[in-house]
């Protein structure tokens, strides 16, 4: 019997600790669901976020975020090559969910938000223009009624000087192939 009871405390302690490490992420506003896929040269892991191997800077392949859930694919900056992290999000606005991509750049502790891409319904589109103030940028609108924002960076988060710093001043012109590239998949 004390060997049972044994066996009963450490089943326990382990649901405990499955149930406080799972419901981790469930937290308001954090999504259930993973970034579907990164891929260069190399592809990254899914999950919370998605980060390249540092060999994936000398590929000649486009980064390509795809995302089956939310049914687009966009072709991301050459800068995060090997430096980056997606997060997955959703919000209520206007009784209605809004879905959000976040791009970091990450290199060692330091992590910048380079762009994000919310995904919404045109309903609650219109509402946030009506709103006034500042407002992202219209990539594309589906044929079910959704529409994706492009919303981006405002200044360089480095300090000048640094490399970091360098390589974000050529931000502005690389995000011409995420407007380029942006486009929903095929309905199967």
């Amino acid at each position: 019997m004390p060997g049972n009871r044994k066996l009963l405390v450490l089943l326990l302690a382990a649901a405990l600790c499955f149930g406080i490490t799972g419901c981790a992420g469930e937290e308001e506003g954090a999504s259930p669901s993973a970034p579907e896929s990164v891929s260069s040269a190399a592809e990254a892991p899914a999950g919370d976020s998605a980060a390249l191997p540092d060999d994936s800077l000398a590929s000649e392949e486009p980064l390509v975020y795809t995302d089956e859930a939310l049914h687009f694919q966009v072709e991301l900056p050459e800068l995060l090559k090997g430096h980056l992290k997606i997060e997955t999000a959703t919000r209520q606005a206007y009784g209605e969910t809004v879905s959000t991509v976040g791009v970091y750049y990450q290199n060692g502790d330091a992590v910048a938000h380079v762009l994000s891409l919310e995904e919404m319904s045109e309903e609650v589109w219109q509402q946030m223009q009506a709103e006034g103030g500042p407002l992202g940028e219209e990539l594309a609108r589906s044929r079910d009624g959704r529409v994706v924002v492009l919303n981006t960076l405002q200044s360089n988060p480095f300090a000048e000087g640094t490399e970091d710093y360098e390589l974000f001043q050529q931000l502005p012109d690389e995000l011409a192939v995420v407007r380029e590239s942006f486009q929903f998949l095929p309905e199967e």
